[in-house]
């Protein structure tokens, strides 16, 4: 995905000279979108939160940590931009939530401060997740 507008998201706005930056320090001018899902963990994580935590949200959240810090250790040096995809994350409640805040920390020691992420070009209505819209229109399957 390459991002070429200058987006605002929650009152900060991307700063492309840092974006520009990082993109000729890694020589990568793509993004990382981590939008974790059950049905796409991996199953050895989900099964070791279950066994630790019993089929909970907590237990699913704690598979999304264990995910997505795997991926931002292994690629922090490679990637200029990381977005996490909130929707994915308030879906478990307050657990996922807080992983997800946790998680932004992290993000932060491997990017620059100014440059929050490069987040999206449309704003979703509240509660109106893709993946339940998606859903709805019975569209759940097909590609474009």
């Amino acid at each position: 995905m390459l991002y070429c507008k200058v987006i605002e998201k929650r009152g900060e706005s991307m700063s492309i000279d840092a974006l520009q930056t990082r993109i000729r320090r890694t020589k990568n001018p793509s993004m990382i979108g981590l939008d974790p899902t059950i049905e796409l963990l991996p199953p050895h994580l989900l099964a070791e939160a279950y066994a630790e935590q019993g089929q909970t949200l907590e237990a699913v959240a704690q598979a999304y940590r264990v995910f997505c810090e795997g991926i931002l250790a292994e690629l922090a040096d490679l990637v200029p931009a990381v977005k996490f995809q909130s929707y994915c994350f308030e879906a478990l409640g307050a657990a996922g939530v807080a992983v997800m805040q946790d998680l932004m920390v992290r993000r932060k020691t491997s990017q620059p401060l100014d440059l929050p992420s490069a987040g999206s070009a449309f704003k979703r209505p509240v509660g109106g997740y893709a993946a339940a819209l998606i859903d709805q229109a019975g569209l759940k399957g097909y590609a474009v």
